[in-house]
């Protein structure tokens, strides 16, 4: 019998199409630890996968496309490479993030196509944030991004890569690539750029906002200091009637009747901007001085009354 001999056999050209049921890679019970494969594109295919795939004439590291396998509308495709063949018969363990991509359904399992293909090696990519906070608050966006491409091994233009920094996600959409809209990214130099922030355009529109708010809070509160000075009393000013007063002339020492006026103050209270002034007002001249400037929310320093200050 030759060693063959009862074995299916494959064409040379033939082309792996197979559907599996899609579950998390959270999911593969054979793995204590999947944290570490639960991100990038890799995937984990059943044995039968690897028995059909060594049969056939493809090329290597393997590579596959693969989109929703029922559904209406347009289905979105993706590519992945495969990392283990351990899975169950008839199931592919998927990253999280690849079934965000192709809008599979978690919790009840979606069934996804999977066919070999051949891609070329990537030349360029280029890749847009979705938020402003991805420039904001990486240290060093590029050498983060070329640690997360090593649990990739292609691109996909209109994926979605996840970006885990600091206990925190960073979505990247991946916009542009060549010299095709998929390319493999395996032992090969790739330039990478970035694009601006989807949400610049608010962000910067809030930063301005933020800085004309400041900048509107410190002229009020500079033309509050500026300008109290103008403020004038709410009160009459009225001139006291002279006292006489007698004295004695040193030459005969008669009485005489002299006039001495003492000058005579008063507190007035006024409220301007996020400032309480106190002023010392004197009566005969209607002259003001600031004595104290108060913030207009603290605690009544003075009754309003005035003294006499002889």
């Amino acid at each position: 019998m030759a060693p063959d001999q009862g074995m299916r056999q494959f064409p040379i050209s033939a082309q792996f199409n197979r559907v599996f049921k899609a579950v998390p890679m959270s999911y593969a019970a054979h793995r204590d630890h999947t944290s570490e494969v639960d991100v990038g594109n890799k995937v984990l295919l059943p044995v039968s996968a690897l028995e059909e795939l060594s049969r056939m004439n493809i090329q290597f590291p393997m590579m596959f496309s693969i989109e929703k396998a029922s559904g209406k509308g347009n289905r979105k495709k993706s590519h992945c490479s495969v990392l283990e063949f351990t899975a169950q018969e008839g199931v592919v363990h998927l990253p999280l993030s690849m079934m965000h991509n192709l809008g599979l359904d978690v919790v009840n399992h979606s069934y996804v196509k999977l066919v070999n293909v051949s891609l070329p090696k990537g030349r360029f990519a280029r890749f847009q944030p979705y938020k402003m906070e991805y420039v904001t608050e990486l240290p060093n966006q590029r050498v983060i991004l070329e640690k997360t491409l090593r649990s990739y091994a292609c691109l996909t233009k209109g994926d979605t890569l996840e970006i885990k920094f600091a206990g925190k996600c960073y979505d990247l959409e991946v916009i542009e690539l060549s010299p095709s809209d998929a390319v493999s990214i395996i032992e090969t130099d790739i330039n990478v750029e970035f694009a601006p922030p989807k949400d610049q355009a608010q962000y910067q529109a809030a930063q301005e906002q933020r800085a004309e708010q400041i900048a509107i809070n410190d002229e009020d509160s500079s033309s509050d200091e500026d300008d109290f000075a103008d403020v004038k009393p709410r009160t009459l000013v009225q001139k006291p009637v002279a006292q006489a007063h007698r004295g004695y002339r040193l030459k005969d020492s008669k009485k005489t009747e002299t006039e001495k006026t003492e000058i005579e103050f008063r507190t007035e209270e006024e409220i301007v901007g996020k400032y309480r002034f106190i002023y010392k007002v004197n009566i005969t001249t209607g002259e003001r001085e600031v004595i104290r400037r108060l913030p207009k929310g603290s605690t009544q320093a003075f009754s309003g009354k005035g003294r006499s200050i002889r």
